[in-house]
């Protein structure tokens, strides 16, 4: 199986959930474990270590795109705004949008600045995928897991 690729949910959102609810109903096979990664913790991190990449995050708006085609469902969501969200008068972090496979083409950001953009997302990157900030969890029926603003991803689930 390869590396799990960490994600903020909702990216496409106009206004992502910073808070979810994870259960398990029934589940008999093996899968199903859940990486939690404290993504404040690791832009923190980039904060600390390169101040004017955590800049560049907070200040270049993205454009993510969720499209879905299922049967009779059929949704397009597009949201827009930096990968990193600060309030502005305290330059406090308050929201990430951090997921690449929801993450539309680069082009609102500046042509000077994408090559520093690139740099920048590699960096948190970088500080999401460190083994010491992983939580692997595995719902089992009757737990509850509240995620609030925390970077996931899941394995998927495979039946026996």
């Amino acid at each position: 199986m390869g590396q799990a690729a960490e994600v903020s949910s909702c990216s496409g959102f106009s206004c992502p959930c910073s808070i979810q609810v994870f259960h398990c109903l029934k589940h008999k096979g093996t899968g199903g474990r859940t990486l939690l990664v404290d993504g404040f913790y690791a832009a923190e991190q980039v904060l600390q270590c390169a101040p004017d990449q955590f800049e560049l995050l907070t200040k270049v708006p993205v454009k993510h795109e969720y499209v879905e085609n299922v049967g009779d469902c059929h949704n397009h969501m597009i949201g827009i705004g930096p990968v990193l969200n600060v309030y502005p008068w305290n330059n406090e972090l308050y929201l990430i949008r951090y997921n690449n496979y929801d993450r539309a083409v680069i082009n609102m950001v500046p042509y000077d600045a994408v090559h520093r953009w690139y740099a920048a997302h590699c960096t948190l990157t970088t500080e999401l995928r460190r083994p010491e900030n992983e939580l692997w969890v595995k719902l089992k029926p009757g737990k509850i897991l509240l995620r609030m603003e925390a970077v996931n991803t899941k394995v998927p689930f495979a039946s026996s």
